[in-house]
């Protein structure tokens, strides 16, 4: 596996992720969030949507999910599979702190509840008080 790059200033600011291998940039200049390719397939919602009914027909054999986190997943599939081709069961490639914040998250955002705060962050809060 190739070295983790530290995030570039240009693409990404202040930004660090838990996991270090996110913690990555896409090392291109001008930043492949910038190109075409990328707008086309992966921001755009209809080229996610069609993807996405691919996708859960071939792996669930049921209806599709149309949650905004399935289509920031399915943003981040296309991505992988535009730079690295077909990548199979199990196997999995960090996606560069760049099209994950300032395109995929800013384009699909999580949903907020009425306080702000995101749905994942209230059910760790939930998880924790239970445990």
């Amino acid at each position: 596996m190739a070295p983790v790059q530290k995030l570039h200033d240009v693409h990404v600011k202040d930004v660090s992720f838990d996991d270090p291998r996110m913690n990555i940039c896409c090392q291109q200049s001008p930043c492949i969030t910038t190109k075409a390719e990328f707008r086309n397939l992966c921001l755009r919602h209809d080229v996610l949507e069609v993807a996405n009914i691919l996708n859960w027909s071939h792996q669930f054999n049921r209806a599709p999910s149309f949650a905004p986190s399935t289509f920031r997943n399915q943003a981040y599939r296309n991505f992988v599979l535009w730079q690295h081709g077909p990548m199979g069961a199990g196997m999995w490639v960090p996606v560069p702190a760049c099209v994950h914040v300032q395109s995929c998250k800013r384009k699909i955002p999580q949903p907020k509840d009425n306080t702000g705060a995101t749905i994942p962050q209230i059910q760790r809060i939930l998880n924790k008080k239970m445990n």
